[in-house]
């Protein structure tokens, strides 16, 4: 995390470290900024200006919604990661680079939040299944403790599941692994 306008960093696994994976395979996935109010703003003018490299390349089919991250964005993005870790750190070039602006269709642009007041950890198992006497259960990131993210979606599903279905916590899900109220 920093106050430059990059924000949050986040970090996925090398690829080669992973189970069954080439070990010699050293790609891995950062997702380099995720931010919302005003550094928003920062990125989209960058977006706008002309650009000193070319995008760099999806290397997927895209979709509709999918923008290659323009060079400038990029070259910022480097610049500020190389900020973040110090002078010694070795940031390496991307291979492919992608950019959303969330505001744009298919999104919108919304995000949703507690009510003032609101006991959310009440509220979050009541959720899952709302109507006691109908098969009926939500679970999404709306109700969770991680509003937002994929995340909070899977732990309300997975804490569901063991309330009202009983199977054993997966294998690859510790029960050290706190999944939110």
């Amino acid at each position: 995390m920093t106050d430059l306008p990059l924000r949050p960093a986040y970090y996925w696994g090398v690829e080669g470290k992973q189970r069954g994976a080439d070990p010699a395979n050293r790609n891995a996935l950062p997702l380099a900024s995720y931010n919302d109010l005003s550094d928003v703003e920062f990125w989209n003018e960058l977006q706008k200006r002309p650009q000193r490299l070319a995008p760099v390349a999806v290397t997927r089919l895209p979709r509709p919604m999918d923008a290659a991250a323009p060079g400038t964005l990029v070259d910022e993005a480097q610049r500020q990661l190389r900020e973040l870790h110090g002078p010694d750190a070795r940031i390496p070039e991307p291979t492919s680079a992608h950019f959303q602006d969330w505001v744009q269709d298919p999104y919108g642009a919304a995000y949703h939040f507690w009510q003032v007041g609101a006991k959310s950890w009440e509220i979050m198992p009541r959720m899952r299944r709302p109507l006691h006497d109908a098969n009926l259960y939500v679970c999404g990131d709306a109700y969770s403790s991680g509003q937002g993210w994929v995340y909070g979606a899977l732990t309300q599903a997975e804490l569901m599941l063991e309330e009202h279905f009983g199977p054993p916590r997966p294998t690859w899900l510790p029960p050290s692994v706190h999944l939110g109220a």
